[in-house]
């Protein structure tokens, strides 16, 4: 295949996964929103469909890399750096999308690991609150049992 056709192919192919990798951002987003507001009917919906984003993209990568693979083969290089980009001008456009693409999967991995932190901290007050809640049934048949001790 031309040299010129892979590089417009591995852009096109990155750009697809740019908007994608945006709406997935988009619903890891909300799901911080259903986080917030304890809605995990919503949380859980917003998994479901994430995962769907996810296979969409794993399909993209492994397109990209079999033409990244081939192109690297085609021009007898190792690196996307290699490529002569006053030969092939295109190359920077690649380089642009490849960044934005990776600057958002590290915006998600983030909002992901906040997303994580909050799941367990409010299963950590749950737990805090259970606890509480078993003290309280505690004390109160202890209570109990004292008062009726000293009716007998």
């Amino acid at each position: 295949m031309d040299e010129n056709k892979l590089i417009d192919d591995l852009i096109n192919l990155s750009k697809d996964k740019e908007k994608m990798l945006n709406d997935l951002l988009g619903l890891t987003k909300l799901q911080k929103r259903f986080i917030e507001t304890q809605n995990s009917e919503a949380f859980d919906k917003q998994i479901a469909i994430k995962e769907k984003y996810r296979n969409k993209i794993e399909k993209l990568d492994l397109d990209f890399l079999n033409l990244f693979i081939e192109l690297k083969e085609s021009l007898n290089l190792n690196s996307i750096d290699e490529i002569d980009t006053n030969k092939y001008s295109q190359v920077k456009d690649l380089k642009i999308n490849i960044s934005k693409v990776m600057e958002i999967e590290e915006n998600i991995s983030s909002l992901e690991n906040e997303n994580m932190y909050n799941i367990a901290n409010q299963s950590k007050q749950i737990s805090d609150k259970l606890k509480t809640m078993k003290q309280g049934k505690k004390v109160s048949n202890t209570y109990k049992k004292q008062i009726n001790l000293k009716k007998n």
